[in-house]
């Protein structure tokens, strides 16, 4: 069964990828994620402190979702699932 949200999961970093949105709790009431845009460098969020982690959002160079971390050792490796390319763009 073939399903457009199927992604591809993979520890390697696509090459389109380069940034992160950080969907952390930072709100008291809990219902608003963070939203803050990351560089792939940095593993904490520049805004809630939050460490990256499952269910944060990757980014393409135009901030548009290619994907989701969808996760994490104890080692720390990350799994990242990314939306398939269609024509070049992601679609998820």
């Amino acid at each position: 069964m073939s399903d457009a949200r199927e992604v591809n999961i993979t520890s390697r970093i696509r090459g389109d990828h380069v940034g992160w949105r950080c969907m952390g709790q930072w709100t008291y009431d809990d219902y608003f994620p963070c939203g803050e845009m990351i560089e792939m460098a940095n593993d904490m969020c520049t805004l809630c402190g939050k460490e990256r982690d499952v269910g944060d959002e990757a980014l393409d160079s135009d901030e548009m979702v290619i994907g989701r971390l969808v996760a994490r050792d104890n080692a720390g490796n990350e799994m990242w699932g990314y939306f398939p390319r269609v024509n070049g763009v992601s679609h998820g």
